[in-house]
C-alpha cells in the first residue's frame, strides 16, 4: 500500500496494441502480489486510483478520474492476467490539448493475457496479450460545431445535443472493429440560406488494419435523419426524413476527411433537396412542381470530401417515376446531369456550363451519351 507515480505495469501489458497508452501523474496504488518462479501468480491484486489520469487511443487522449483494478487467476492449470480501467468524468480531446471535443463519458478498458513474468523488472515484461475492448458510454458531444465530419463549403453544424457510445476491439496487430452510435437531438444545420433541423442516428460498424492510417471500413451501416424541418421560406412538415442503408463504405478521419459510400436511400419527398441546390440553380425553383417527389426510394455512390460532395450513378425507378442522376457541388456550385421519366413525361436537365439547358428530344439517349468529368474518379 502506498502511492505510485503511473500505470508502468499496466502499459507493459498493453505494450503489443500500439494504438493505446496509459498514463497518470500518480495515486495511491494497494495490492497483493503473489510471484511463483518469477511469475505473477493466482492471488494477485492490484488497484491503482489517481484523481487524473489519461487513456491515449490514435490521436485521441480521454482524461478523467482514474483507476485501474487487475488480479491474477488460475483455472484449469492456466493462469490469467485480467486488467480493468476505469475513467469517469471523461474529457476526450486531441493528444496536444485544445477544446473537447466529448465531454461527461465514462470509459472502461478492458484487457486479458497469460501469465506474466516479472522475474526481469518491468522493463523485461512481455506480454502475450491479443486484444483489448474500449467502451465509451454517456458521451456528450462538447461543441457540435467541431463534430469531425469533412468540411463542406456553406455546410454548417450550429447547435443541438449530441451522444456517442462506443465499443471497440483493438489488435496487437493495430488493426480494429467498432460499432459507434451517434444520436442528436433537434440539430441545427444550414447550407446557405436555408436552415435544417431535425434528430440524427447514426449506427456506424468499423473496421480497420491499421489504426494509424485512421482508414476504417463502414460497410452495412445506417445513417437516419428524422423529424426534419427546412426552412426556405416555406416550411417542410415536421416528419420529413431522410435515411441511407450503407451497403458498402470506407471513409478517413485524418484531415481533411472522407467518405465513400454505396447506398440505398429513401425519403419523404425531394423538396428539401430541390431548396438547397435551387439558391444556385434557378430551374430547379422553376421546376419544382415537377421535381418535387414524393416517397423516393433509390441507390446512389457518395462522395463526400473536402469542400465537395458528389452523387454518381443515382438512380430510382418506381411506379410513375423514372430518374437517373450525376451531381457534384463543390466550392459552393453545383452541377450535372439529371433524367426524370414522371407519370410518361421525359425530359433532362444539363447542369454542367454557366446556363441550364432542358433537353426534351431523346433526353434518355442523351444522358446515357454524357460524361461527367468526376465520375468514377477516386
Amino acid at each position: 500500500s502506498g502511492t505510485s507515480k503511473g500505470a508502468a505495469l499496466v502499459n507493459t501489458l498493453l505494450a503489443k496494441i500500439e494504438s493505446v497508452e496509459l498514463g497518470s501523474p500518480g495515486g495511491q496504488i494497494d495490492g497483493v502480489v503473489e510471484i511463483e518462479q518469477g511469475v505473477l501468480a493466482s492471488g494477485t491484486q492490484i488497484a491503482f486510483t489517481a484523481d487524473g489520469g489519461w487513456v491515449d487511443v490514435m490521436d485521441w487522449r480521454a482524461t478523467g478520474d482514474f483507476q485501474v483494478d487487475s488480479q491474477v487467476s488460475q483455472q484449469e492449470g492456466e493462469v490469467t492476467t485480467k486488467v480493468d480501467v476505469g475513467l469517469t468524468d471523461v474529457v476526450l480531446a486531441g493528444e496536444e490539448g485544445g477544446d473537447p471535443l466529448l465531454a461527461g463519458a465514462d470509459l472502461v478498458l478492458e484487457a486479458a493475457a497469460g501469465a506474466l513474468d516479472v522475474s526481469g523488472g518491468v522493463e523485461a515484461m512481455s506480454s502475450s496479450l491479443e486484444a483489448i475492448s474500449l467502451d465509451l458510454t454517456n458521451a456528450h458531444v462538447a461543441d457540435i460545431t467541431r463534430f469531425p465530419i469533412p468540411s463542406f463549403a456553406d455546410f454548417t453544424l450550429d447547435e443541438g445535443e449530441v451522444l456517442v457510445e462506443t465499443h471497440a476491439v483493438l489488435t496487437r496487430q493495430n488493426g480494429g472493429e467498432a460499432t459507434i452510435k451517434v444520436h442528436g437531438e433537434e440539430i441545427d444545420a444550414s447550407y446557405g440560406e436555408v436552415a435544417i433541423k431535425g434528430n440524427l442516428l447514426l449506427d456506424l460498424n468499423a473496421a480497420t488494419d491499421d489504426l494509424s492510417d485512421q482508414r476504417f471500413d463502414f460497410s452495412d451501416s445506417s445513417f437516419k435523419i428524422d423529424m426534419v424541418r427546412i426552412d426556405d421560406g416555406k416550411k417542410t412538415e415536421e416528419d420529413w426524413y431522410f435515411h441511407l442503408d450503407m451497403t458498402e463504405g470506407w471513409m478517413r478521419l485524418k484531415e481533411p476527411g472522407e467518405i465513400v459510400a454505396s447506398a440505398e436511400l429513401r425519403m419523404k419527398d425531394t423538396r428539401p433537396l430541390i431548396a438547397i441546390l435551387g439558391q444556385e440553380k434557378k430551374i430547379f425553383n422553376k421546376l419544382k412542381g415537377i421535381l418535387n417527389f414524393k416517397d423516393v426510394e433509390g441507390e446512389a455512390d457518395l462522395e463526400i470530401a473536402a469542400n465537395r460532395m458528389e452523387i454518381e450513378d443515382f438512380e430510382i425507378d418506381s411506379e410513375g417515376l423514372k430518374l437517373k442522376a450525376n451531381l457534384q457541388i463543390k466550392d459552393k456550385q453545383s452541377a450535372g446531369i439529371i433524367y426524370t421519366k414522371f407519370h410518361g413525361i421525359p425530359f433532362a436537365i444539363d447542369m454542367r456550363g454557366e446556363k441550364n439547358d432542358l433537353v426534351l428530344r431523346k433526353p434518355l439517349k442523351w444522358y446515357e451519351e454524357q460524361t461527367v468529368p468526376w465520375a468514377g474518379q477516386p
